[in-house]
């Protein structure tokens, strides 16, 4: 028996408060959207800043016991329109893997998202030249649904950055990680599903006709925007645009209507020009380009929403109720499809993303939430089966998320602990004195996940290392290679989010060299890191610097960007991380180097036999 969730009701107090989620940092101002709210609703939220997150954990619990099948996959349960039986439970869509991946995501599941992705990526993804996944299971087609790629593009992008904040453990299945088959997917997006002047198709198999049967659905535009901030290989921007004009020149723009199906003139083909089952997801995904970018032509299309949504206004919320369903292509309601927990949550979505208050905090109510969310463990309305169709409970989710402020750009976010970190382990240094170069092990702890820097800097010399890392147990190994200098050398600890009372002894050590080497003493057999560059400097612990070099004296007329080599060292090249980057305009040749050490110092490197170095093009 289903256990009921009390009806969404109305508190009488102010409302400032910033409500909860299920992400492991700290919620920005910036996902605080109760100013839109109805009166009603935000006061409800303020009284209960965790209701929003609760309800969404909730409806998670019961997807991952309904939705998903034992090999990890989403399923693509529904009811069969001619029996009323529940099919689809031992199939699979591409687009379920993504809203799954979506959802663990948003409630903070690594564990689940890892299943879904793995199950994707054994049962689903094409292996030959291409790469995307199929977009059925098993046996019942081949190629790519853009869709689908799109979402689960974007959920390993942002499980990328948690992973490098130390807020998600580390993800590497033989060879494939987060961010690596991220860039395969936004690569095979930009180069086999869209046309070279940026048309977003609906796959990369559809031949000629792809370009006159495109789905506005897919136009995840903000997606789009994240995948360009994300990487630099390849550019949406055309595709933005593209999809901003096809849409403006659709029948039904000015009501904020979408069509399931149309050209790349926005009119008809042969599909349905209604705004039906796939229609429906629009107004989520041109809201989150509104909510996350701000982007004018975004505002536009919601704010059209106005007039369907005619009676957002009146006192009686049975009637906008009503209006947030399903469409003709002639802009009529069907009738039958309204009051679905899917469709009110898709409207909800366009109205927010308006940004229109007026038309928000009439539209944006207690009702509609109720609607969405339902009395039961999962979303909407047990009466209309809502539960018995993983499309409806998936987007009624994400787009309740939305709405609620619990889906936010997260390449974007500076993240900050949910809670302040607690040191539980002082800094400490596995040897006080030491004859470098030795190895020194650098230990905390911490009660958290949190990003930190120990900083070691040398009393006498100047001399400065930083070593960085995310995660709760600290551990770095200090080899003292480099240092030549008699002297102390003091360690820092600093972290992100620390709790304000920590006691300064407590994130600091010191290590006392009592003996160095005149020049670099390496053992045989041993290997080194020459510039790891994370030092941030053209300088390497050696004490060798960085330079570029032309033919120049050979006549040519190659050039270097910076021109300085002191520029040469750049942020984030990678990602995250420091790294050179250059570019060159050749004519015969050109280069950087680097030599291994200051001038007048030698080292014997005899017993080496190679040298490795990671470099990547932009194109």
């Amino acid at each position: 028996m289903q256990s009921t969730k009390p009806f969404l009701f109305v508190w009488l107090f102010a409302h400032f408060a910033i409500a909860g989620w299920n992400l492991p940092y700290q919620q920005p101002a910036t996902y605080d959207y109760s100013s839109y709210y109805e009166d009603a609703l935000a006061t409800h939220v303020a009284a209960n800043p965790d209701y929003f997150a609760q309800e969404l954990a909730t409806a998670w619990d019961y997807y991952k016991a309904n939705y998903i099948m034992s090999n990890g996959l989403v399923n693509h349960m529904r009811l069969d329109p001619n029996t009323n039986q529940v099919i689809g439970t031992d199939h699979a869509v591409s687009e379920g893997q993504g809203y799954g991946m979506l959802l663990a995501l948003l409630n903070n599941d690594q564990t689940t998202f890892n299943s879904i992705f793995e199950a994707a990526n054994q049962y689903m993804w094409n292996t030959g030249s291409k790469s995307y996944y199929q977009w059925c299971w098993p046996g019942c087609g081949s190629g790519a649904a853009t869709d689908a790629d799109l979402d689960i593009g974007l959920a390993l992008v942002f499980a990328d950055k948690l992973q490098s904040e130390g807020l998600w453990q580390s993800y590497d299945q033989g060879g494939v990680t987060y961010h690596s088959r991220a860039m395969e997917i936004i690569r095979s997006i930009r180069n086999s599903m869209c046309t070279t002047d940026g048309y977003l198709l609906p796959g990369d198999s559809w031949g000629g006709d792809g370009i006159n049967n495109l789905n506005p659905s897919y136009f995840a535009t903000a997606w789009l925007k994240v995948f360009d901030e994300y990487q630099s290989e390849v550019s949406f921007d055309a595709v933005i645009d593209k999809c901003y004009s096809v849409l403006s020149n659709t029948g039904n723009y000015s009501k904020g209507q979408a069509p399931d199906w149309c050209n790349s003139s926005g009119g008809q083909t042969g599909k349905n020009y209604g705004m039906s089952n796939d229609g429906i997801r629009t107004p989520w995904r041109i809201a989150m380009d509104a909510l996350w970018f701000n982007d004018a032509r975004a505002k536009e299309f919601c704010y059209n929403s106005r007039n369907t949504i005619t009676e957002y206004d009146n006192s009686d919320k049975r009637y906008q109720l009503a209006q947030m369903g399903l469409y003709e292509s002639n802009g009529s309601t069907m009738i039958q499809q309204s009051n679905r927990c899917d469709a009110i949550a898709m409207w909800a979505c366009g109205i927010l993303g308006s940004q229109n208050i007026a038309y928000t905090t009439e539209g944006l109510n207690t009702f509609v939430i109720a609607a969405i969310v339902g009395t039961r463990d999962y979303m909407g309305d047990g009466g209309m089966s809502d539960h018995k169709f993983y499309f409806k409970q998936s987007i009624a989710m994400l787009g309740f998320a939305a709405i609620a402020g619990q889906f936010p750009n997260m390449l974007a976010d500076s993240f900050e602990p949910a809670d302040p970190v607690q040191l539980t382990t002082p800094l400490a240094a596995s040897k006080q004195s030491v004859e470098v170069p030795t190895a020194v092990e650098i230990t905390a702890a911490l009660d958290q996940p949190a990003s930190w820097t120990i900083t070691l800097t040398g009393q006498t010399s100047g001399d400065t290392q930083t070593k960085q890392g995310a995660s709760a147990n600290i551990g770095v190994t200090w080899t003292g290679s480099g240092w030549y200098t008699v002297e102390t050398v003091d360690v820092a600890l600093s972290v992100a989010g620390l709790d304000p009372s920590t006691s300064d002894s407590d994130l600091r050590a010191a290590i006392e060299i009592t003996k160095a080497p005149d020049a670099p003493q390496i053992e045989p057999g041993s290997s080194i890191v020459v510039h790891d560059l994370e030092n941030a400097s053209t300088l390497n612990p050696w004490a060798g610097a960085w330079f570029h070099f032309t033919d120049a004296s050979n006549g040519g007329s190659s050039t270097v960007s910076p021109s300085d080599p002191e520029d040469l060292v750049k942020g984030n090249v990678g990602n995250p991380g420091n790294g050179i980057k250059a570019t060159f305009a050749t004519d015969q040749f050109a280069g950087v180097g680097m030599n291994f050490t200051e001038e007048g110092v030698s080292v014997d490197l005899t017993n080496f036999e190679s040298i490795t170095f990671d470099y990547k093009t932009e194109g």
